[in-house]
Parts: C-alpha cells; sequence; structure tokens
C-alpha cells in the first residue's frame, strides 16, 4: 500500500479561525455517496498494491478526498499521478464562501510527499502528474 503516515495540518475556518485537521489513508465507510465524484466505485476499484485514496479530516467528518497511484506498476515508480480529488460540497466555491480551506492543496501535499518517498524520477522527468479537466483547475 502506498501511504506514508497521517498528518495534523493546519487550516481555516470560515477563513478567520486556525484550526487542526487530519490526513490520513481512507477506509471504505468513509466514502461519501452525495459528493459530485462516485468515491465508492473508486474505493472498488482502487488497486491498492499501487494506489490509495487519503482523507482531510475536520471534527470526525471528511472534509476532501484524493486518489493517487504510483507507476508505472509492477515495477520501480517513476511518477504519481493523482487521479481524483474533491472536497466536501459545502467548502466548494469563492474562497470567500469556502467552511474549510485549504483542502486540496493539503491532499496535493500529501500525495507528492508519497511521491517524493518511493518515485525513482530523474532531473528532467516530472514527478507528479495531475489528471484534471480544464474547468476544474484554474
Amino acid at each position: 500500500m502506498t501511504i506514508i503516515d497521517s498528518y495534523q495540518v493546519k487550516v481555516r475556518i470560515q477563513s478567520t479561525v486556525e484550526e487542526i485537521a487530519f490526513l490520513s489513508p481512507a477506509r471504505e465507510n468513509d466514502m461519501p455517496n452525495d459528493w459530485f465524484c462516485s468515491w465508492l466505485n473508486f474505493w472498488k476499484n482502487t488497486s491498492f498494491e499501487c494506489q490509495n485514496i487519503v482523507k482531510l479530516v475536520y471534527k470526525g467528518k471528511v472534509w476532501g478526498l484524493v486518489q493517487y497511484g504510483l507507476y508505472p506498476y509492477p515495477g520501480y515508480p517513476r511518477f504519481l499521478e493523482i487521479e481524483h480529488i474533491e472536497a466536501h460540497p459545502t467548502s466548494r466555491g469563492d474562497v470567500a464562501e469556502r467552511l474549510i480551506e485549504p483542502i486540496g492543496k493539503w491532499l496535493i501535499w500529501y500525495a507528492t510527499k508519497v511521491g517524493l518517498e518511493f518515485c525513482q524520477t530523474q532531473a528532467d522527468e516530472p514527478l507528479v502528474i495531475l489528471e484534471a479537466l480544464d474547468t476544474a483547475v484554474s
């Protein structure tokens, strides 16, 4: 399994109060059924030998998920691909309206840290690849 540990991270609540959230590997019962992405299907189709799903939790509630994979597999991984990433629907939209921030930045940080630990890449090769729709990432 491609995990590195669990971490406490600082998040801002309603853009003012700083609190602690947790990054850790997700479990099947963490998969939401009312978000845009079909996380339960992602879970069922995840190959945990080279992929994983990580969650950001604040006060016992999942606020963000990221699925990533190390490739090529099998073999020595050379890059990490962020395959799916999503924040809780009530924390999306304009920065001023977000309940918790940053969510995606911490999830990408965790995935990138996994890539730095497990991938054997050359200096001129990409380490992290993010596949996204043009409308998903500015």
